[in-house]
């Protein structure tokens, strides 16, 4: 297979393929929360494990089509949506271990490790890929509608 030029990277294809993405991670998610549950462990941690594997792995796969580091996204991914996550039943564990008077209800704390693992998981993919190919252009809308008028004038 050719690879094709990120040029030919749309952000119509990327968000389809983040779309594909989201139900391979939420299929690994379910797939670990099973184990988590029977052993008794805590099951956020699945969460962020679940979705930086799946999420990771298509990203990674799709993106080797154009001359990305299909693992180092991947491990990018996976770490930066995990470590809330893990941190979170961590957290949880020594407060319930303690007694301490501190609400860990998932309901409270899940958007906040969501909000953060999404931007630590694009820093370190920025920072491990996409900062070391700055020469290569992302395409971008503005620069399609500029090119647009030109043309037309």
């Amino acid at each position: 297979m050719n690879p094709e030029s990120p040029q030919n990277l749309t952000r119509l294809k990327w968000v389809w393929i983040n779309f594909i993405a989201w139900f391979a991670g939420f299929a690994c998610t379910m797939s670990l929360m099973f184990p988590y549950e029977a052993l008794g462990i805590g099951n956020q941690s699945a969460i962020g494990l679940g979705m930086g594997a799946g999420v990771g792995f298509v990203q990674g796969r799709f993106l080797k089509r154009y001359q990305f580091s299909a693992k180092t996204w991947f491990w990018a991914s996976f770490i930066g949506l995990s470590i809330p996550y893990l941190l979170y039943d961590v957290g949880a564990f020594l407060i319930n271990r303690y007694h301490l008077a501190i609400n860990t209800t998932p309901e409270l704390i899940l958007p906040f490790a969501t909000a953060i693992g999404s931007l630590l998981a694009g820093w370190i993919q920025y920072d491990r890929v996409l900062q070391k190919i700055s020469t290569r252009r992302w395409p971008n809308s503005w620069d399609s509608y500029r090119a647009s008028l030109t043309q037309s004038s």
